[in-house]
């Protein structure tokens, strides 16, 4: 299934940054830049236009024709502004613009404990939305200066419009700081 055309799924602004993931599908072994536009509205017809030029990137198509990518641009695109992108391919041919794909603010994560917290020993719950998708739950346990997070090596389950990911307290207790990174 080519369809010569970006398709973006998750467009993600904070901060002075905006993450983007996306597909391509085209022809097989295929070289693309792949440019990216910011719009203050929807074009009407749904696919965007080029008010102003965030960035780009460049990818190879795989022997199926299908490229992803997931990446971030020091900009800063307003959340409810829209993002649209296009295709270049090594002869130069430029396809139309992408579907407009609305940004959206990062999520923000919940932690409980569901037994009732009463204590260092008990698990904890931390959940947040799957859209906008692309984020990781990451951990430290130190926040002076280096902060070096790690990925949780924890199983992401996925209920419905809700990622979960249930913490074990290892003992003695550790003080752990959970962060959502895009990835």
């Amino acid at each position: 299934n080519t369809s010569n055309l970006v398709s973006l799924t998750s467009v993600v602004s904070q901060g002075g940054a905006t993450g983007i993931q996306g597909s391509l599908s085209t022809y097989a072994n295929g070289h693309f830049l792949i440019q990216f536009y910011e719009n203050v509205a929807p074009n009407p017809s749904g696919y965007g236009e080029g008010l102003t030029y965030i960035g780009s990137t460049n990818i190879i198509t795989a022997t199926n024709g299908h490229a992803s990518f997931a990446l971030t641009f020091p900009v800063h695109v307003p959340p409810g502004n829209y993002l649209s992108a296009t295709a270049t391919d090594s002869a130069n041919t430029t396809w139309e613009f992408s579907a407009d794909f609305q940004v959206m603010s990062p999520p923000i994560p919940s932690i409980s404990q569901p037994g009732g917290g009463h204590g260092f020993t008990e698990p904890v719950l931390i959940t947040w939305p799957t859209s906008p998708a692309g984020f990781g739950l990451q951990q430290t346990t130190n926040l002076n200066p280096p902060v070096i997070w790690s990925s949780t090596t924890n199983t992401v389950t996925v209920n419905g419009t809700t990622n979960s990911v249930t913490i074990i307290p290892t003992l003695p207790p550790t003080m752990l700081v959970y962060r959502l990174l895009f990835q």
